[in-house]
């Protein structure tokens, strides 16, 4: 069995203005003089999106598809810079940009105990016209409209599987593994701050007890203790290593960084009560 459907939403996001200007000869002796105001306008966007779940006969299988299209007029963007006092924030008109794509998921029953599942997905996105110089070099031209727009994975993918062991008396035996990618994605507008691609493993072992509402649990995440950033926000003074030279995805930043680090690898073990 195949369903399909389609869709179409419009929405807006109000304009407004900067009540958190963090360093204000910035915002006065720059911002202004290139956008003319001291606010921001209104953000459109149109999105459209057709796709399908199909079903097998006896249930087993699943599968589920999507393509979308988004097209966003006057973007609204929290730019981040390095000004000469610190980390400089504004909210800014930048561009108009589409992003369009596909995603794909589904899943396989492949016996009364094992189901594997899996999900992979394509975006393409890219700038229609820029208004704001984002690239840093006090022009806008084709160097900002050919910059990454920022947290926008070009693909993703994953694989999981799921295991039951009935244990009668002593109640089931619940495994999970699971493996998901994803690509680098620009993190600032400049993409002078980026952060890294992953491949996230996972895995837990859970005993549900013969007890109502008990269960035992050996849990792993990052297993592969990958190094994977929070966020990375350029700063006013140089790093180490920095040259003082900023490039998009560059290996080592040009200038300071603020990058929280996420967690390692973790294991554990979790009980659970649940009444």
């Amino acid at each position: 069995m195949t369903k399909t459907d389609t869709s179409y939403t419009k929405g807006f996001r109000s304009g407004g203005y900067n009540f958190r200007i963090t360093d204000v000869a910035v915002f006065l002796g720059q911002i202004v003089p290139n956008t003319g105001d001291f606010g921001f306008d209104e953000e459109e966007v149109d999105a459209y999106e057709i796709g399908f779940k199909s079903t097998s006969e006896d249930g087993r299988v699943q599968l589920n598809g999507a393509a979308f299209l988004t097209e966003i007029g006057d973007t609204q963007r929290e730019v981040n810079t390095a000004g000469p006092s610190g980390v400089v924030q504004n909210i800014l008109n930048t561009a108009d940009a589409t992003i369009m794509g596909v995603e794909v998921d589904g899943r396989w029953a492949a016996t009364n105990n094992l189901l594997l599942t899996f999900n992979v997905g394509m975006i393409d996105a890219e700038y229609d016209e820029v208004s704001f110089d984002i690239s840093g070099d006090t022009l806008v031209n084709q160097r900002d409209e050919d910059l990454a727009l920022p947290r926008v994975p070009q693909l993703t993918y994953g694989f999981g599987v799921i295991h039951d062991t009935d244990l009668g008396d002593m109640g089931a035996l619940v495994s999970r593994a699971n493996l998901q990618y994803r690509d680098r994605i620009a993190y600032t507008d400049s993409n002078f701050g980026w952060v890294q691609g992953t491949t996230q493993v996972s895995a837990n072992l859970t005993w549900e007890t013969p007890y109502d509402g008990f269960a035992v649990s050996l849990f792993g995440d990052n297993l592969l203790d990958e190094v994977q950033v929070g966020n990375d926000t350029q700063l006013p003074f140089p790093g180490p290593l920095s040259n003082g030279v900023q490039t998009p995805f560059q290996a080592i930043p040009g200038g300071g960084t603020f990058s929280p680090l996420k967690k390692g690898r973790v294991v554990g073990v979790e009980f659970t009560i649940a009444r």
